[in-house]
């Protein structure tokens, strides 16, 4: 965390250098929120077969690989909730809400195509996620992301989120 000093010291005095970071960051939910989807994107849950999109629009935002099989049994858990963006029927991004097991506390992973980007259907998302997180009696939304991912830091401020904890990423 880049409150421990000493840790921060142990990578110093290896030369180790820094990469990159996390940040987590929390919203409190306390109240339903209305969706603005944009003009020609629809939203809708979960259907069998989406589990391909995901990976690969996954793969594209993020540069990492989570398997199809692995999205189909998240997005299908007891304690999850998923909605696709579609354009002209097409998947361009999605949300999985989770309720954490401590019961008051969700999260989420949120993706969406590039090109798709900067349209408001992040924003929309995260309002459905809200919504959906609320119904599943959460009370505060956390998000993680990395220091370098400017587009998640606007998106998350624009949204709400606070940050509540930093942590650093070096390379020995």
């Amino acid at each position: 965390a880049t409150d421990n000093q000493f840790a921060h010291m142990i990578a110093r005095v290896q030369n180790a250098k820094w990469v990159n970071g996390l940040i987590i960051a929390e919203r409190k939910l306390n109240r339903k929120f209305e969706i603005p989807i944009p003009k020609g994107y629809e939203f809708r849950m979960f259907e069998d077969g989406d589990q391909f999109f995901m990976s690969e629009i996954h793969k594209e935002v993020f540069n990492d690989i989570i398997l199809p099989a692995d999205y189909r049994t998240w997005a299908n858990a007891l304690n999850c909730r998923t909605i696709v963006a579609t354009h002209g029927k097409e998947p361009i991004g999605f949300v999985i809400g989770e309720k954490r097991g401590c019961g008051s506390l969700g999260d989420f992973n949120i993706a969406v195509k590039s090109d798709h980007q900067r349209k408001g259907i992040g924003s929309a998302l995260l309002k459905a996620v809200f919504n959906i997180l609320i119904d599943m009696k959460v009370k505060k939304a956390l998000a993680d992301y990395l220091v370098l991912n400017t587009s998640a830091h606007i998106l998350y401020q624009k949204n709400g989120f606070k940050p509540k904890r930093i942590y650093n990423y070096f390379l020995v």
